[in-house]
Protein backbone atom coordinates (compact mmCIF):
# COMPACT_ATOMS: atom_id res chain seq x y z
CA UNK A 1 0.00 0.00 0.00
CA UNK A 2 3.08 2.41 1.32
CA UNK A 3 4.37 1.77 -2.41
CA UNK A 4 1.32 2.20 -4.46
CA UNK A 5 0.60 5.33 -2.37
CA UNK A 6 4.59 6.37 -3.57
CA UNK A 7 5.21 6.78 -0.01
CA UNK A 8 8.93 5.18 -0.93
CA UNK A 9 10.44 5.81 2.91
CA UNK A 10 7.30 4.19 4.22
CA UNK A 11 7.69 1.62 2.26
CA UNK A 12 11.16 0.57 2.87
CA UNK A 13 10.79 1.09 6.77
CA UNK A 14 8.11 -1.76 6.21
CA UNK A 15 9.92 -4.34 4.17
CA UNK A 16 12.68 -3.79 6.44
CA UNK A 17 10.74 -4.74 9.50
CA UNK A 18 9.43 -7.49 7.14
CA UNK A 19 12.80 -9.08 6.88
CA UNK A 20 13.81 -8.62 10.08
CA UNK A 21 11.04 -10.63 11.00
CA UNK A 22 12.14 -12.97 8.23
CA UNK A 23 15.37 -13.27 10.10
CA UNK A 24 14.35 -13.76 13.22
CA UNK A 25 12.24 -16.89 12.46
CA UNK A 26 14.77 -17.87 10.40
CA UNK A 27 13.10 -18.18 6.85
CA UNK A 28 16.72 -17.23 5.19
CA UNK A 29 18.35 -20.37 5.94
CA UNK A 30 17.28 -23.92 4.80
CA UNK A 31 17.58 -25.85 7.66
CA UNK A 32 14.67 -23.83 9.10
CA UNK A 33 12.58 -24.35 5.87
CA UNK A 34 13.47 -28.14 5.87
CA UNK A 35 12.16 -29.17 9.56
CA UNK A 36 8.73 -28.00 8.67
CA UNK A 37 6.23 -29.15 6.29
CA UNK A 38 6.95 -29.32 2.47
CA UNK A 39 3.59 -26.99 2.18
CA UNK A 40 4.68 -24.31 4.72
CA UNK A 41 8.32 -24.38 3.74
CA UNK A 42 7.23 -23.42 0.35
CA UNK A 43 5.45 -20.81 1.64
CA UNK A 44 8.08 -19.93 3.11
CA UNK A 45 10.70 -19.71 0.81
CA UNK A 46 8.43 -17.22 -1.67
CA UNK A 47 7.57 -15.36 1.28
CA UNK A 48 11.62 -14.87 2.07
CA UNK A 49 11.98 -14.86 -1.68
CA UNK A 50 9.39 -11.31 -2.37
CA UNK A 51 11.05 -9.97 0.27
CA UNK A 52 14.11 -9.95 -0.60
CA UNK A 53 13.12 -9.18 -4.29
CA UNK A 54 11.61 -6.01 -2.67
CA UNK A 55 14.02 -5.21 -0.20
CA UNK A 56 17.21 -5.45 -2.98
CA UNK A 57 15.52 -3.04 -5.37
CA UNK A 58 14.99 -0.31 -2.58
CA UNK A 59 18.80 0.80 -2.01
CA UNK A 60 19.16 1.77 -5.79
CA UNK A 61 16.11 3.66 -5.19
CA UNK A 62 16.59 5.53 -1.68
CA UNK A 63 20.52 4.84 -1.42
CA UNK A 64 20.48 2.94 1.93
CA UNK A 65 21.67 -0.44 2.03
CA UNK A 66 19.94 -3.79 2.15
CA UNK A 67 18.25 -5.53 5.03
CA UNK A 68 19.73 -8.61 3.68
CA UNK A 69 23.04 -9.59 3.09
CA UNK A 70 23.79 -12.59 0.69
CA UNK A 71 26.46 -14.13 2.53
CA UNK A 72 23.63 -14.96 5.44
CA UNK A 73 21.19 -16.72 3.15
CA UNK A 74 21.14 -20.55 2.09
CA UNK A 75 17.73 -21.00 1.59
CA UNK A 76 16.58 -22.58 -2.06
CA UNK A 77 14.41 -21.25 -4.30
CA UNK A 78 10.55 -21.88 -3.89
CA UNK A 79 10.02 -25.18 -6.25
CA UNK A 80 9.03 -25.05 -10.31
CA UNK A 81 5.66 -25.70 -10.65
CA UNK A 82 4.44 -28.75 -12.68
CA UNK A 83 1.46 -27.07 -14.01
CA UNK A 84 2.11 -25.78 -17.30
CA UNK A 85 0.13 -22.34 -16.84
CA UNK A 86 2.40 -21.66 -13.16
CA UNK A 87 5.60 -22.65 -14.60
CA UNK A 88 6.68 -19.44 -16.63
CA UNK A 89 5.63 -17.42 -13.61
CA UNK A 90 7.97 -19.43 -11.36
CA UNK A 91 10.89 -18.89 -13.44
CA UNK A 92 10.31 -15.60 -14.03
CA UNK A 93 9.94 -15.44 -10.12
CA UNK A 94 13.63 -17.16 -10.25
CA UNK A 95 14.95 -14.66 -12.31
CA UNK A 96 13.41 -11.37 -10.30
CA UNK A 97 15.46 -13.15 -7.33
CA UNK A 98 18.87 -13.11 -9.78
CA UNK A 99 18.23 -9.38 -10.95
CA UNK A 100 17.64 -8.60 -7.63
CA UNK A 101 20.66 -9.69 -6.58
CA UNK A 102 22.22 -8.02 -9.25
CA UNK A 103 20.81 -5.03 -8.03
CA UNK A 104 22.16 -5.69 -4.71
CA UNK A 105 25.65 -5.83 -6.28
CA UNK A 106 25.24 -2.51 -7.68
CA UNK A 107 24.78 -0.72 -4.38
CA UNK A 108 27.08 -2.35 -2.84
CA UNK A 109 30.27 -2.23 -5.36
CA UNK A 110 29.31 1.34 -7.09
CA UNK A 111 27.03 3.31 -4.83
CA UNK A 112 27.59 2.44 -1.35
CA UNK A 113 29.92 4.48 0.59
CA UNK A 114 32.36 1.21 0.69
CA UNK A 115 31.75 1.00 -3.11
CA UNK A 116 32.45 4.88 -4.10
CA UNK A 117 35.81 4.72 -1.80
CA UNK A 118 37.01 1.84 -4.50
CA UNK A 119 39.59 2.49 -6.78
CA UNK A 120 38.64 3.04 -10.60
CA UNK A 121 40.59 -0.14 -11.94
CA UNK A 122 37.96 -2.05 -9.55
CA UNK A 123 35.07 -0.25 -10.08
CA UNK A 124 35.47 -1.02 -13.99
CA UNK A 125 36.12 -4.94 -12.87
CA UNK A 126 32.79 -4.54 -10.94
CA UNK A 127 30.82 -3.05 -13.62
CA UNK A 128 31.82 -5.43 -16.18
CA UNK A 129 31.16 -8.39 -14.01
CA UNK A 130 27.67 -7.13 -13.27
CA UNK A 131 27.11 -6.27 -16.92
CA UNK A 132 27.89 -9.90 -17.46
CA UNK A 133 25.88 -11.66 -15.30
CA UNK A 134 22.74 -8.73 -16.85
CA UNK A 135 23.17 -9.79 -20.22
CA UNK A 136 23.16 -13.83 -19.23
CA UNK A 137 20.22 -13.08 -17.15
CA UNK A 138 18.64 -11.29 -20.43
CA UNK A 139 19.00 -14.41 -22.47
CA UNK A 140 17.51 -16.60 -19.41
CA UNK A 141 14.52 -14.27 -19.37
CA UNK A 142 13.78 -14.22 -23.15
CA UNK A 143 14.01 -18.01 -23.39
CA UNK A 144 10.88 -18.20 -20.56
CA UNK A 145 7.81 -19.42 -22.74
CA UNK A 146 4.92 -18.32 -21.98
CA UNK A 147 1.70 -20.29 -23.43
CA UNK A 148 -1.38 -18.87 -24.51
CA UNK A 149 -3.22 -22.19 -23.55
CA UNK A 150 -3.47 -21.24 -19.70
Amino acid sequence: MAQNEAKPFLACTLASAAASHCQVLGYHREKTCQSDQDEVSQIERRVFWSLYVFDKNMPLLLGRSSSFQDIEIDVQFPPLSTDKGHKPWDEWFYLAIRLAKAQGQIYNRLYSPAGLRTEVKERRRHIESIEQSLGEWRTELEQVRYTADW
